[in-house]
């Protein structure tokens, strides 16, 4: 975000292995990423609450987060507010 890239995750072979909540996110960060028009436009956490309560994909950040609660501002990162200096530097 920060060098105006917009990014494109390729699943590695090995994700498969990974415990299920690292998969699930996996799963959610590739979707949200590889698609410009949600990627530039929505926090991950916007993608995932976008989905509903109910959704795996809502599921699988609120676990992450309860395990990473330090990673929890990346979740809340938008394309459009690192390009323009509204947050992060």
């Amino acid at each position: 975000m920060r060098y105006k890239c917009l990014a494109y995750l390729m699943r590695y072979a090995a994700w498969e292995r990974a415990p299920e909540v690292y998969k699930g996110m996996y799963i959610n960060l590739s979707r949200w990423c590889n698609q410009p028009a949600q990627y530039s436009k929505k926090s991950l956490r916007e993608f995932c609450t976008g989905q509903g309560e109910y959704s795996s994909c809502f599921r699988y950040l609120t676990a992450f987060e309860a395990l990473h609660p330090e990673m929890a501002h990346y979740l809340d990162m938008k394309y459009e507010e690192v390009q323009y200096g509204k947050i992060y530097g």
